[in-house]
């Protein structure tokens, strides 16, 4: 996407071809050089009461809103609610640079890339998404070995502007990947799901909610149908209410086969509380159609907002 200031800058440089020869004409590394080097120039005229001014005004350094006690009780909420057999992972506040262009589709200029060829996390579905897919690079142990399930907490960043004064600029997300094989008869996706789902369920029940229902869609075919009804008897004995979105997959891009979202009612107050669904990704990072990927996230910052957690 380009962005609507490049044309007046570009004027003023009299150069309407400088990003496309900076982009390929250049290497990487040198590119890099190149950017430091500026950047190094402008911070070395950059005040004191600049930064304070800066501070004060830029949306992505102003402190998080949610009270601090409340957030740490909703991470740990979440925490208490992944059993054993999952692998904690703590993701770097950076991924490599196109990451997550190149797996999600997400629009560069939602990110906040950096001056090296990295940026910063915008979502730790995609941090887990790259490890699990390290993890399982050898061709050979891939076939035979267990799926990974990965957790992580992570406070990430949007670049995006939304209308709402409301919306958060960085906050913490809690995130789950299952990457494995297929299996016959679509083996995985049920197990996977499930998996997920029980922990978003004993994790906003931790948090005291009075109410937990799941909005699943699937594909319009046998194979979703069989899932749903797997879904459904799988929250059957949690009492969790299961409702159908016939439309929501096939209107977006971002998940094949069948998501979710899990809604809580808490304090009065009902709210989107986690998003997940099957993604290609490790698909494509690996070269390797068998490959399977579980995503799913949770945004803790409105949690605790919403939430009394004692």
């Amino acid at each position: 996407m380009r962005h609507p200031g490049l044309d007046r800058i570009l004027r003023g440089l009299a150069d309407p071809e400088l990003p496309a020869r900076l982009a390929s004409g250049l290497t990487a590394a040198d590119l890099t050089t190149l950017l430091m080097a500026v950047m190094a120039e402008r911070a070395a005229r950059t005040a004191p009461p600049d930064v304070l001014d800066r501070y004060e005004r830029d949306r992505f350094a102003r402190p998080g809103r949610a009270p601090f006690p409340h957030l740490r009780r909703a991470e740990e909420a979440f925490i208490r609610a992944v059993p054993d057999g999952w692998d904690w992972v703590t993701p770097s506040p950076l991924v490599p640079f196109g990451t997550h262009a190149a797996l999600g589709g997400l629009s560069q200029d939602w990110v906040v890339t950096t001056v090296r060829p990295s940026e910063v996390a915008a979502d730790p579905t995609v941090a887990l998404a790259l490890e699990a897919a390290s993890r399982r690079r050898d061709t050979t142990a891939r076939r035979s070995a267990p799926s990974q399930r990965l957790a992580a907490l992570q406070r990430i960043t949007r670049a995006q502007r939304y209308s709402s004064e409301d919306a958060l600029v960085h906050f913490t997300l809690f995130a789950l990947v299952t990457a494995g094989r297929s299996e016959p008869a679509g083996g995985f996706d049920a197990p996977a799901m499930l998996g997920h789902l029980a922990v978003y369920v004993a994790a906003v029940r931790n948090a005291s909610a009075s109410r937990v229902d799941v909005v699943l869609s699937t594909s319009p075919d046998r194979t979703g149908s069989a899932l749903r009804d797997q879904i459904v008897r799988g929250l059957a004995a949690a009492e969790v209410s299961v409702a159908d979105d016939p439309d929501r997959l096939a209107g977006q891009p971002y998940y094949t086969r069948a998501c979710f979202k899990v809604h809580a009612t808490l304090g009065g107050t009902k709210a989107e509380i986690a998003d997940g669904g099957f993604t290609d990704w490790t698909e494509r990072l690996l070269a390797d159609r068998r490959e399977r990927l579980m995503i799913s996230g949770a945004g803790i910052d409105r949690l605790a907002m919403i939430s009394s957690i004692d």
